[in-house]
């Protein structure tokens, strides 16, 4: 293609969004005028107002900030742009139909898990989260209003990025509501859908076609029922007491797993290869955004201990930290191993072992990243245990639809296989 053949017509242009985004890599930041300067190279019919547009719909997607220098826009990329360029995971404005070329994404990673098909993770997804919060409940956010976003601010309503505007904050408040819905799923008015997977995103029949499964089928026919809100909103519940339990043990592991992942990653300070199957998990059940940012927390570590590093004073300090990571790291390798032969394999061995405690996640209001907070109750007492395991037992060996459905999700979502094996290997 010749130089300047590139021409804007009346569409987007998504070419103009991919050369933005080199310029400013290669100089590092840019001038407005210069950055303008350098797009005609390119595109010698584009206008000042073109270029505004562009760079505006950059900046409003997180991938372009910019700071004023004697009135002068001084253009440059993100953190996360810049995190999500080295490990191949850019995507630059998102076109109406996603592709290669015009957004930069490396589609042969996103392509390469769950044997290349979306709608296989989404399935197991929609599984999961339905009979998560079946048992569960949902916890929705009440909008309030929107806002800009201040580094100052101390304001105390509950609030959360606005999917619209990363510069904006939506505040507002949480309340508790019985089963899920299929609004909830479609609109991701729970907030646990739409802040730890915002890349769910099902057609409307295949949540319908779940919900129609689990409500007649597999097994769960009977112990997962229709419900009425007090709003009139149609439900599905868990109102098996065992089965129940059941998820809810399954849904603590799930949590313990990703704070293990997540946090193994901070506290390394490294980035894992984007060939590993923990890498794979992460970025296949949260996504792409939520995996940048990790990362980058991952490299503010790093570069927190190579502080340490030139501080001589310092040297004792990371030592006693490593330690403490050592140790937070094995103890959450031994709850997740105790949980699952407890509570999901019923083998009571285990049970006075490694668990000390009943483990609820417990999510308060500044509470961003959920993190998984043991409180100290009394142990289940060993006749309930006994019931729990024996009704646990008999339901899934009376229905082997179940069984196989629960099993496909902890394989792949709840306790993957890959962490599964490592323990097994470490002897735990």
């Amino acid at each position: 293609m010749k130089l300047g053949s590139l021409n804007v017509n009346r569409n987007y242009n998504h070419n103009i969004d991919e050369k933005i985004k080199d310029i400013v890599k290669d100089l590092d930041c840019c001038h407005k005028n210069k950055l303008f300067r350098e797009l005609q190279r390119y595109f010698p019919t584009i206008s000042k107002t073109t270029c505004d547009r562009h760079l505006d719909k950059m900046i409003n997607q997180n991938i372009l900030q910019y700071k004023k220098d004697k009135n002068q826009h001084i253009y440059s990329l993100t953190e996360t742009a810049e995190m999500a360029l080295q490990v191949g995971l850019f995507e630059n404005v998102k076109p109406k139909k996603l592709n290669k070329k015009s957004t930069g994404l490396d589609l042969s990673i996103i392509n390469a898990i769950n044997n290349n098909n979306n709608e296989f993770k989404n399935n197991k997804i929609a599984y999961f989260l339905i009979l998560s919060q079946a048992a569960s409940g949902s916890r929705i956010f009440i909008y309030n209003k929107s806002y800009i976003l201040d580094d100052n601010d101390n304001n105390p309503h509950i609030a959360i990025p606005d999917p619209k505007n990363h510069r904006k904050l939506v505040i507002g408040d949480f309340k508790w509501e019985e089963g899920i819905t299929q609004e909830d799923m479609r609109k991701k008015t729970n907030i646990t859908i739409k802040s730890s997977f915002s890349n769910f995103n099902p057609t409307k029949s295949i949540i319908q076609k779940k919900f129609e499964e689990l409500e007649n089928q597999y097994g769960f026919k009977g112990r997962i029922q229709k419900r009425m809100r007090s709003n009139g909103d149609i439900i599905i519940e868990i109102v098996d007491d065992y089965l129940r339990q059941f998820i809810l043990w399954l849904e603590a592991i799930f949590h313990m797993v990703e704070y293990r992942i997540r946090y193994g990653w901070i506290w390394k300070g490294s980035i894992p290869s984007r060939k590993s199957q923990e890498f794979r998990w992460y970025l296949s059940t949260f996504g792409r955004e939520k995996t940048v940012q990790v990362l980058i927390k991952a490299s503010h570590f790093k570069d927190y201990f190579n502080k340490l590093d030139e501080e001589t004073n310092n040297k004792n300090k990371k030592s006693k930290i490593k330690d403490q990571i050592k140790t937070v790291l094995t103890h959450l390798d031994k709850n997740i191993v105790g949980f699952y032969h407890s509570y999901i394999l019923c083998d009571d061995n285990y049970l006075p072992q490694f668990i000390k405690f009943q483990h609820h996640i417990i999510f308060p209001p500044n509470n961003n990243d959920r993190l998984p907070i043991p409180k100290h109750i009394p142990k289940e007492n060993k006749e309930h245990y006994q019931r729990y395991k024996t009704n646990i037992k008999d339901l899934l060996q009376n229905n082997k639809m179940m069984a196989k459905i629960l099993q496909s999700l902890i394989d792949e979502i709840y306790y993957p296989k890959f962490l599964h094996y490592r323990h097994n290997k470490e002897g735990l």
